[in-house]
C-alpha cells in the first residue's frame, strides 16, 4: 500500500566494439589513428532510476540478476506515469595489436685499427693500417607487444524508449486503493456448445401433392 514495487531482470553483454586513438608506431616517427577494436565487458554497475510525477527513488543496478526498487507514492486511487532509467558504466578491457617502435641512426663512420703482417718467402712486413666502415643514416623499426588498456563506457538507457526519440515513454500503472492490489480479472470462459442432433429417417416426408 502506499509504494509501486517491481523488478528488473537483466542480461548484460560480454564483448563489444570500442573507439581507441592507436599509435601505430611511434618513436622517431609516430602516428595515431581511430581505431574499432574489440573488447571485453570486464564489469557493469550503475543505479536505476524510477520516478512516478514527484516522487522518485534510485537503487544500485545488479548485473545480469534483478533489480528491485519500491517506490512510495500517494495512498489514493490514481494512475502513476511510471518512468525507468538506468545509468550505467561499463569498464572494458581492450586488446592492442603489435606496434612499431622506430629508432632513427645517423650517419656515422666506424675506424678500426689494425696491424697487418706480410709474408713473402723470408721476408716479411709489418704494418699498421686503419679500415673505415661507413654506416649510412637509417630508421630502424621494431615490433613489440602491447599491454591491453582499460576504457569506461557511460551510457544512460531508457526503459520502453518513445518511436523516433530519446525520452522515455511513461508507463502507465494503477493503483486501486491502498489496501488493494492491482486485480487481474479473469479470463472470459467460452460459450457453451450448441446441443447436436442425430437426423432421423426422412422415410416420411413426401410431396404435398
Amino acid at each position: 500500500p502506499g509504494a509501486i514495487s517491481g523488478v528488473i531482470a537483466s542480461e548484460c553483454i560480454t564483448g563489444t566494439r570500442q573507439e581507441v586513438d592507436l599509435p601505430v608506431y611511434g618513436g622517431h616517427f609516430s602516428q595515431s589513428v581511430p581505431a574499432l577494436l574489440d573488447a571485453s565487458v570486464t564489469s557493469i554497475a550503475g543505479t536505476v532510476n524510477v520516478e512516478a510525477g514527484a516522487h522518485r527513488t534510485s537503487v544500485a543496478f545488479v548485473s545480469g540478476g534483478q533489480t528491485r526498487f519500491r517506490l512510495p507514492v500517494a495512498k489514493e486511487k490514481a494512475i502513476h506515469d511510471l518512468e525507468i532509467t538506468a545509468e550505467l558504466t561499463a569498464t572494458l578491457n581492450v586488446p592492442l595489436p603489435p606496434m612499431l617502435q622506430t629508432t632513427h641512426h645517423p650517419a656515422r663512420t666506424d675506424v678500426y685499427t689494425r696491424r697487418v703482417t706480410c709474408r713473402c718467402g723470408q721476408s716479411s712486413t709489418i704494418k699498421t693500417v686503419r679500415i673505415y666502415v661507413h654506416h649510412p643514416e637509417h630508421v630502424r623499426a621494431v615490433e613489440g607487444q602491447r599491454a591491453p588498456v582499460t576504457r569506461t563506457r557511460t551510457e544512460t538507457l531508457p526503459l520502453a524508449p518513445a518511436a523516433n526519440t530519446a525520452q522515455v515513454s511513461p508507463l502507465g500503472m494503477g493503483a486501486d486503493n491502498p489496501f488493494q492490489y492491482l486485480f487481474v480479472p479473469p479470463p472470459t470462459p467460452p460459450p457453451p456448445s450448441a446441443e447436436q442432433t442425430e437426423e432421423g429417417d426422412s422415410s416420411w416426408w413426401h410431396w404435398p401433392w
